[in-house]
């Protein structure tokens, strides 16, 4: 029983939650560009033959790069304002 509702929780999670509020992601367009989708595509595909390892540090290295992203834009907002 634990474990159903473990993948429950880990089902309706968002990662839109982590950094943005909702009034904030309402103000972005939610639709991927017909590039985006492609590069989305192609990501899928190499990341599918990644080990578990390899997988989880991957996902590592793309939030930190979120997070230096968010904090550059943090940084010209606040100096450009």
């Amino acid at each position: 029983m634990k474990n159903k509702t473990a993948k429950a929780k880990t089902k309706s999670f968002s990662f839109a939650s982590i950094t943005h509020s909702r009034s904030e992601l309402m103000d972005i367009p939610a639709q991927l560009t017909l590039e985006q989708q492609f590069k989305l595509q192609v990501l899928k595909e190499q990341v599918e033959g990644l080990t578990k390892e390899q997988a989880q540090d991957y996902l590592l290295e793309v939030f930190r790069q979120m997070m230096v992203k968010d904090n550059l834009v943090k940084h010209l907002l606040r100096n450009n304002a």
